[in-house]
């Protein structure tokens, strides 16, 4: 399968992206560790749900890490995520399943991609 060539090939990080409203980001994602660092460069999205509840959490790395540029929040620097989901919560600002978010560079998302 897939995800066996990969392996054998050595090769444990993937390209992926979230294309979300307001949000563009790459990243890669680790097969071994599950970490997925969203890339420098990756647009995030400005809006937060209202009961989103890692807010104060994202608004501290979005101070740190991003700058609006007017238009977008641009991230300035590689950022890691233990998971997917919470990669895909800091770009979006709210509940979201990072496993279906984020897709390889062939659209396929995350989930389906691990089951191969």
């Amino acid at each position: 399968s897939n995800r066996f060539d990969i392996f054998k090939m050595k090769k444990f990080k993937i390209s992926v992206l979230l294309k979300g409203k307001e949000a563009y980001c790459n990243g890669l994602y680790d097969l071994e560790s599950n970490n997925l660092k969203v890339l420098a460069g990756s647009k995030i999205r400005k809006s937060w749900s209202p009961n989103f509840k890692y807010f104060n959490k994202r608004n501290t790395q979005i101070k740190e890490y991003c700058i609006d540029n007017g238009t977008d929040l641009v991230l300035q620097k590689d950022l890691v995520f233990d998971t997917p989901t919470a990669a895909a919560k800091f770009c979006m600002g709210y509940e979201v399943n990072g496993q279906i978010y984020w897709r390889t560079t062939d659209n396929v998302k995350l989930k389906d991609f691990l089951k191969k």
